[in-house]
């Protein structure tokens, strides 16, 4: 296990034009932590398992408008995010740290 501290971070927007689409961020290799957002608030559900955040369905995790999502003491390679919510014209914020 890397028990290496987060060094660099990275800021990534997912752009959600529809509702209820899914929308996917390909992680980097080597995410030691990770925060996720709305830009407004709205509520967005995100998971790591894809064809479920479009039409809930677990496993997902629901961030509620105007909360965050953080988790640390991680080590993702491969990973992809995928994200949506209930309405369009929303931005996710994403920052990994590595």
């Amino acid at each position: 296990m890397n028990v290496s501290y987060a060094e660099n971070a990275v800021d990534y927007e997912i752009p959600i034009t529809t509702q209820d689409t899914q929308y996917a961020l390909a992680l980097p290799n080597g995410v030691k932590a990770i925060e996720i957002q709305c830009r407004d608030t709205t509520d967005i559900r995100c998971s790591f398992t894809a064809g479920k955040v479009a039409v809930p369905a677990s496993p997902i995790q629901t961030i509620k408008g105007g909360g965050r999502y953080v988790k640390e003491h991680l080590y993702l390679n491969a990973h992809t995010l995928y994200v949506a919510a209930g309405t369009g014209s929303k931005v996710v914020e994403v920052r990994v740290w590595l």
